[in-house]
């Protein structure tokens, strides 16, 4: 019993340090609601994301803005009426947020339908200027893109691609969530995910630190209804220093050590 209590006391200290060395934080997050109206269309540009409280204010494209799905209820954002594209940022310096930990995960919850062109994209990611608009001033950002038959999704640097792969078994007109991470430490890009799944084999490190002023997305023609956004969010994560790597790692051992002492001088006493 004792040498159980032990096992498990170890085990919790264990979690402890995991917990306290791994981290994440939710520093910017929308989830569209509250703001829709059934008396007159509410755009989405000088609204605050719900995390942010007033500190930060959407700039977007004016037709941008808050729908309600009749049958479930759920609030979402959307493109009114037809139109090019469409876009959506608010400023972002890291520098405000470094405290959290070094990689930041930027990510868009959305379903999108297929119309119109057989040529149809949205991205997210960061931009080097205080607008969104990833093929010129997009210095790290994901695009969805759907071909005709053929989706895939593409890690670019303003039109640079690098990186990609397929979207099989992945239904864009349900609900998904795209996101990516970028170590603002290495300036490499450790990850990106497709609802939650890690499809980059290899992390992107760039040579210079790419500008970056902004966060936002982007959507190519972007007609009434065809993408519904339900989530943008802003996630930052600390990972432990190679020396508290060492340190979890001398503990661990002298946990393990205790318990293997423990449980040797009971057999030796049975």
């Amino acid at each position: 019993m004792k040498s159980q209590s032990l096992r498990s006391g170890a085990m919790l200290l264990i979690a402890c340090i995991l917990t306290l060395s791994i981290r994440a934080a939710v520093v910017i997050e929308d989830t569209f609601t509250g703001r829709y109206s059934s008396e007159e269309s509410v755009k989405l540009t000088g609204t605050s994301p719900d995390t942010a409280g007033t500190s930060l204010t959407w700039s977007a494209s004016g037709n941008l803005v808050f729908k309600q799905d009749t049958t479930s209820g759920t609030d979402y954002l959307t493109a009114d009426g037809s139109a090019s594209h469409a876009n959506m940022v608010l400023p972002f310096s890291y520098s405000l947020y470094s405290s959290e930990g070094s990689i930041v995960t930027v990510g868009i919850t959305l379903s999108s339908s297929s119309s119109g062109s057989n040529d149809k994209w949205f991205g997210v990611g960061f931009s080097s200027s205080t607008s969104f608009n990833p093929n010129s001033n997009g210095s790290v950002w994901l695009q969805i893109s759907r071909r005709s038959t053929t989706t895939s999704w593409y890690l670019k640097s303003k039109t640079t691609t690098l990186a990609s792969g397929s979207l099989d078994g992945i239904d864009l007109s349900a609900s998904n969530t795209f996101s990516f991470s970028y170590d603002f430490a290495t300036n490499t890009v450790t990850g990106v995910y497709l609802n939650g799944t890690n499809v980059l084999a290899d992390a992107y490190a760039f040579s210079a630190a790419p500008g970056i002023s902004s966060v936002g997305a982007f959507f190519q023609w972007a007609d009434s209804d065809i993408n519904k956004i339900t989530d943008f969010a802003v996630s930052i994560s600390a990972v432990p220093e190679p020396g508290s790597w060492a340190l979890i790692g001398g503990t661990l051992l002298l946990g393990f050590g205790i318990v293997r002492r423990f449980v040797k001088r009971q057999k030796l006493s049975a």
